[in-house]
């Protein structure tokens, strides 16, 4: 479930990237 949560904070960056 780890790697979720790596994926989820991944996805999360991308997105705040995408906004700026």
């Amino acid at each position: 479930m780890a790697i979720r949560i790596e994926l989820g904070d991944c996805y999360v960056e991308l997105v705040k990237a995408s906004e700026a």
